[in-house]
Order: C-alpha cells, then sequence, then structure tokens
C-alpha cells in the first residue's frame, strides 16, 4: 500500500511538472531571457520533490532514515555557504554589459534625456544604471523610459510625456537613425513623428555606437 502512495505521488507531481514547464517555456518573456532556470523553479522543486520522497522510502526501508535527514541538513547547510561565496549576483547588471551600461547611463543623465532604445539586452541594463545614478545624484524630474521589448507596457506614460512636452529626447544604441524612429513606433505606437539627430554620434564600449535622437509629433 506504502508503494501505491508513492506511486499516486510521483504520477500526479511528474503531471504537473510537465504542465509547469510547458507554461514557463511557452512564455514570450521566458524566451527572451534565454529560457533560464530561474523561470524553471516550481517544476524544478516538484521533481526534488519526487526524487526525494522516493529516496526516503528507500532508505527507510532499511532504517537509515536519521542518517538520511543528517545528510540532508549538511547537505543544504553546505549549498547556503557556497551561494554566499558567490559574488556574481551582487549587481542586477551583468559584468559584461557593466561597462557600456554606464557609458550610455552618464550621457543620458548628463543630457536628460527621456530614454533610451535599442536591443532588449543592451537598453535594459542602461535604463538600469541610468537610474541608479540619477537615484546617487538626487536626480528629480521623470524616470528613464526603455523602449525596446518590454517596453511597451510604459506607452501611455510615453505619450502622455511626449504630449506634455512637445518632443522627447533618447539615446539610441547601435541602431541608425531611420531603426530609432522604427523602433518608436514599433513599441510605443504613437502618432505620426519626425526624427532628427540632435548630436554628434559616439563610440561606447563594446564597439557600439550612440546616438542622440530626438522625435516630435509630426504636423
Amino acid at each position: 500500500r506504502e508503494r501505491w502512495r508513492l506511486a499516486r505521488f510521483a504520477g500526479v507531481t511528474l503531471a504537473a511538472c510537465v504542465a509547469l514547464f510547458s507554461a514557463a517555456a511557452s512564455s514570450t518573456h521566458v524566451a527572451l531571457n534565454d529560457y533560464h532556470m530561474r523561470y524553471f523553479v516550481p517544476a524544478l522543486i516538484a521533481l526534488m520533490a519526487v526524487g526525494g520522497a522516493g529516496g526516503w522510502q528507500a532508505l527507510r526501508a532499511r532504517h537509515q532514515g536519521a542518517r538520511v535527514l543528517a545528510l540532508t541538513v549538511a547537505l543544504m547547510l553546505g549549498s547556503v555557504r557556497l551561494l554566499a561565496l558567490d559574488g556574481s549576483t551582487a549587481d542586477i547588471i551583468k559584468p559584461d554589459e557593466a561597462g557600456s551600461a554606464r557609458v550610455v547611463a552618464a550621457r543620458v543623465t548628463s543630457l536628460r534625456l527621456d530614454g533610451i532604445e535599442g536591443n532588449y539586452w543592451h537598453v535594459w541594463p542602461a535604463v538600469f544604471a541610468a537610474e541608479q545614478m540619477r537615484h546617487d545624484l538626487g536626480a528629480t524630474g521623470s524616470d528613464i523610459m526603455g523602449i525596446t521589448q518590454r517596453g511597451e507596457a510604459r506607452r501611455d506614460t510615453f505619450l502622455a510625456r511626449l504630449s506634455a512636452k512637445g518632443r522627447l529626447r533618447l539615446a539610441c544604441i547601435d541602431f541608425p537613425v531611420e531603426r530609432c524612429l522604427e523602433e518608436v513606433n514599433i513599441v510605443m505606437n504613437p502618432p505620426a513623428l519626425h526624427v532628427r539627430e540632435f548630436a554628434p554620434e559616439e563610440q561606447i564600449p563594446g564597439g557600439r555606437t550612440l546616438r542622440f535622437v530626438e522625435i516630435d509629433l509630426a504636423d
């Protein structure tokens, strides 16, 4: 009877794992983040539960439950210690993006730009760095918008700011001017716009080009 209960538990849990993995894998956000394992944690925990229950039952038959418990506690304490030694998550920005992100952030802050646009992986580290820089400097005013995938969530804010100011100034990473305007149209779906460069382009770390564009409503 004990074996059948364990089998039913394993069957239900494995079915739930398949559903969890499938749901996470179908997400566009997860795909944009290269299917990072953090999105599959619930399913992984469920699989660990199956393995743990099976191992416990197998060893319990030999009356070694106390030894298994002691070993599990030791391993958990060891894993916590190893996590504490890992400094790779001390910054929200990956080390290979930090240099260019902070250069972009410095230009955005000094020029008081409204947003940053470009490739998903280049924009968000620069937005995070710019917000941190503004916080450290005690800067006031509107926050920095990211104009790329996932940036459409702030479309209403973007349109309201454009309407109030009449124009917006953006830092555009790697895109030519026409592509900068195209990205704004794709992400924010605004009314017809004009675009122009208002400052010379610059080279930034990583072999990228930073362009400064101003957009305003077409007549």
